[in-house]
């Protein structure tokens, strides 16, 4: 796991217990929590609902929409839809880079001040919070083994020619 060192080696329910109703004064503490971030200064609430920032015409965004769509976990999130380029999207990064490494899309706020970007990260959390498996959704698997499946293909292809085009 790359980041700052774990200084806490707690599940991660038991971890978010212990800070609940906390909050961390003239210091930022970082912590790591099974790859998330947690840092400093940000109040626990029994009440949030995860924040996902997708993007328009992001596949890694659609394949979380479907996973929300599908296992009927839209009214347990909050999206955060824009589009590239536009005033949506020059809000959200800032708020973002405030708590990530590197800001990709999707995004998720877990948690209050825990924030994930990586698409397969973000669904195995929405899985737990649903209670739904991703292998038992159809549409779902079909948009990950079709078309999204075939534009990495291409993706990586298209990278390949370019290197080899570079280097000619």
């Amino acid at each position: 796991m790359s980041g700052p060192p774990s200084f806490l080696v707690w599940p991660v329910p038991r971890a978010v217990r212990a800070l609940q109703g906390r909050t961390a004064q003239r210091i930022t503490l970082t912590v790591a929590l099974c790859g998330c971030t947690l840092k400093g200064n940000e109040k626990m609430s029994d009440d949030f609902k995860p924040v996902l920032y997708l993007k328009e015409n992001c596949p890694f965004c659609l394949k979380v929409r479907i996973f929300v769509l599908e296992s009927g976990s839209a009214d347990q999130v909050t999206v955060r839809d824009f589009t590239e380029g536009t005033e949506g999207e020059t809000s959200v990064k800032p708020e973002l880079s405030a708590h990530l490494d590197k800001v990709s899309f999707p995004a998720a706020q877990m948690a209050p001040g825990i924030f994930i970007n990586e698409s397969d990260d973000i669904i195995a959390k929405l899985e737990a919070l649903s209670g739904k498996p991703a292998a038992q959704m159809t549409v779902y698997q079909n948009y990950v083994n079709g078309a999204f499946s075939l534009a990495m293909t291409l993706w990586r292809e298209n990278v390949e020619l370019k290197q080899a085009a570079a280097s000619a």
